[in-house]
This record gives C-alpha cells, structure tokens and sequence, in this order.
C-alpha cells in the first residue's frame, strides 16, 4: 500500500467521521442535550468503536496492526451506536431522539464518503447522484423530521436502509453480522417505538370526553 493510497484511505474514513461527529453534536445542541455530556458521549462512542473495531480484526487476522484496509468498520459503526446508547440510558436521555440524531448524521457522512470515493473512482457520475440524494435526504430529514415521522422510527429507517443496502453489497463474510446486529437493534427500537406510539393511543381513546 502505497503512502497516497494511506492518505487516500485516511481522508476517506477521517472527513466523513467528522462531519458525523460534527453533525451529530450540532443537532444534539438543538435538541437542547447538555453538551459537554454529548461530547463526552462521541468520546465514549469512538472509544468503543475503536475498541471493538480492533478487537474484530485481532480475532480475524490473528495480528494487531494499524493498516486501515484491515480495520472493520462495519463492527466499529455497530460499537459506536451501542455505546452511545448505553450512554444515552444513563444520562436518562430520549434514547429515540439520539439514535435519531446519529442516524441522521450517519445519512450526512455517507454522502461526504461518496464524495471521497467519487475522487478516488477517477470521477464517476454514479457516486455523484448518490452523494446529491443523500444531501437532500438529509435536508429533509432535519428539517421536516417532526412533522412526518416519529422520534426513533427514523433510526429505524434508516439503519434499516444500510443494512439491506449493506447485505446486497458485502461479500459473505464477517462484516455480515454486525450488519445484522444492527438491523436488528433498528427492528428492536421500531418495535418498540410502535409499541409506544399504540399504547398511548389506546389510553387516549378510553379517556372519557369531558363535556
């Protein structure tokens, strides 16, 4: 692997990440979450993500190394979202609103990665369109979010949509359960959020009127 290549990949995973963490931060503060907590929450996270990601590749190679091309980031994204929702329940947060929020950034990263990928693939319209599509998804997403769609089923939704996208896209191999564990932990959270919604519903429709 050559050293452009390295900076290539680093910059790839690195601007991505940021605007994640940035994003997820920004809507968080908007939310009204106290903010050292959140920051101390991304830490938390990306220490897990970290751990868990390097752990993976440890057990799969047998070897401990800092190559990029060898980290999973597939076990990484799953560890970052499970420890920032152990956080979130011990901050007594609306565990539905942050994996809302990290779900929604993950939509605005994704679309900085294609943009990355676009440059690497020599220019391909295909990444493009993609990146353009999630842009707008995400504007929608943040601005609309409330109005069209209830805390937590946006989680659902969306990590719904990268799991199927990712089960499509990856080779069978390890990557394949934590994408899995995700899809379930999105299929947990809809349940439920829906749960919830039916039970509160409920309670309202056997509420006699006042008159």
């Amino acid at each position: 692997m050559t050293m452009l290549n390295t900076i290539q990949a680093v910059l790839g995973i690195a601007i991505p990440t940021l605007v994640w963490f940035y994003s997820f931060w920004s809507m968080s503060k908007k939310d009204g979450f106290d903010q050292e907590k959140v920051f101390d929450m991304v830490l938390y996270g990306l220490f897990g993500a970290l751990s868990l990601g390097f752990i993976i590749e440890v057990v799969t190679h047998g070897r401990f190394s800092l190559n990029i091309q060898d980290f999973n980031l597939y076990a990484a994204v799953f560890g970052f979202v499970d420890v920032c929702s152990f956080v979130a329940l011990k901050y007594k947060w609306s565990l539905y609103r942050v994996l809302d929020n990290l779900a929604t950034s993950f939509v605005l990263a994704a679309a900085f990665w294609l943009l990355t990928m676009f440059a690497k693939s020599q220019f391909k319209s295909s990444y493009v369109v993609a990146s353009v599509a999630l842009f707008v998804s995400n504007f929608v997403l943040q601005k609309y979010r409330p109005s069209f769609i209830k805390s937590g089923m946006g989680f659902s939704l969306i990590s719904g949509i990268f799991c199927l996208v990712a089960l499509l896209l990856l080779p069978k191999n390890l990557n394949l359960i934590f994408v899995g564990l995700l899809f379930t932990l999105s299929l947990v959270v809809l349940i439920f959020r829906l749960r919830s919604i039916y039970g509160r519903t409920k309670v309202d429709n056997s509420t006699p009127n006042n008159f």
